[in-house]
């Protein structure tokens, strides 16, 4: 049984399937096979990847979003970022260790694959920080490109729809949560003022 699925949903319900064979099997005492057990094991772990790597984008996100409203400071997104790429660099050694038992060349890609997003994804938490640091626009856009990139090669990778990419925003210049009173349209000048517009 293969680490990689065509269809995210197909990868979990794998595994929860794979979870019933096992639950089965300790109160039926059904025997399973060394194959069998392999594959659930290899199901469990592609579903762990996939979990942990969304779960790691939508912490650089809400993270990201913590601060452009203020919630947190740099200190505190720099100590959030920090302990999430401690764990991924773990997970990545761990994963070459993977690597180093008898794969299959598909699932052997597969890691590669999981790898190299997990470089991404540690990546944009270091330019997270970095903005956090200049709030320079131009870090703005670097840590933007870099998700809207993560979150195509999930999709690719685990067959899930793609999840929104939102570049962080200034202290200052949050964007309003869902239900807050939109700003009013500010009124058209009649034509007849003569009034300097600023800039």
């Amino acid at each position: 049984m293969s680490l990689s699925t065509s269809r995210a949903s197909k990868l979990y319900s794998s595994v929860v399937a794979g979870g019933l064979i096992l639950f089965g099997t300790i109160h039926n005492s059904s025997p399973v096979s060394a194959q069998e057990v392999e594959s659930i094991q290899l199901q469990a772990i592609g579903g762990l990847i996939a979990g942990y790597a969304h779960a790691s984008y939508a912490l650089v996100g809400t993270t990201a979003d913590g601060f452009g409203n203020q919630v947190y400071d740099a200190e505190r997104v720099k100590m959030l970022m920090d302990e999430m790429r401690g764990m991924q660099r773990h997970i990545i050694r761990m994963l070459r260790r993977l690597q180093g038992t008898a794969l299959t060349k598909e699932d052997d890609d597969f890691i590669d694959s999981a790898v190299a997003l997990f470089k991404l994804i540690d990546e944009e938490a270091t330019l997270l920080v970095q903005f956090t640091e200049t709030k320079d626009a131009a870090d703005a856009e670097k840590f933007e490109a870099v998700r809207v990139t993560i979150a195509k090669d999930m999709a690719k990778l685990f067959g899930s729809d793609e999840p929104a990419a939102e570049t962080p925003k200034a202290e200052g210049d949050a964007k309003p949560a869902d239900g807050a009173e939109k700003p009013k349209e500010e009124k058209k000048k009649p034509v007849d003022e003569d009034v300097d517009e600023e800039e």
